[in-house]
């Protein structure tokens, strides 16, 4: 109730502090903190993370499938994982998410499938953006023009090996 609209009495007192919009501060808030409205269910369909008639093999595979999950879910909401994610990725992320909530086999496959396939995908887009040529960081000077000041920053360390001392020289 502190942080989900209509309430939100945290999130109306941060956007207060910080001069921002208060309803779009709790919805911020509470995109954050889906995951503590999310964890509850995953206890009460998973009674095995409550250690009831269980193994440690079955508590582990509902961990790392809840964890992946919580991951695809915060990837939906967020909408970026190394990148800007498309409206369309960030519904099937939801989706894969909320599968590895849901216990059983089927599921878990599927949410694997669909949370991992888009975090390849991301990762691939991440490394094309960066394998695109960068763009030069100075204009061309003009004919005739006076050569910029080459600046470089000197470091000296004093007898104290907590401080140092920073001088630029100007060439």
């Amino acid at each position: 109730a502190d942080i989900t609209p209509p309430v939100a009495l945290a999130a109306y007192a941060g956007a207060a502090i910080a001069g921002a919009n208060p309803m779009k501060t709790a919805f911020n808030a509470t995109k954050l903190d889906i995951a503590a409205f999310i964890i509850p269910y995953i206890l009460a369909y998973n009674p095995a993370m409550v250690l009831v008639d269980t193994t440690v093999v079955e508590v582990v595979m509902i961990a790392i499938t809840s964890l992946i999950g919580m991951f695809g879910l915060g990837m939906a909401l967020e909408g970026y994982y190394r990148g800007s994610i498309p409206w369309y990725l960030r519904i099937l992320s939801a989706a894969g998410g909320l599968c590895l909530v849901d216990p059983g086999t089927v599921t878990d496959v599927i949410g694997i499938v669909v949370v991992g396939a888009i975090v390849v995908m991301q990762i691939l887009r991440a490394k094309k953006t960066l394998s695109a040529p960068a763009i030069p960081l100075e204009k061309p000077r003009r004919r005739g023009a006076l050569p910029l000041p080459q600046i470089k920053a000197l470091s000296r360390r004093s007898q104290d090996p907590a401080a140092s001392c920073f001088f630029v020289k100007i060439q």
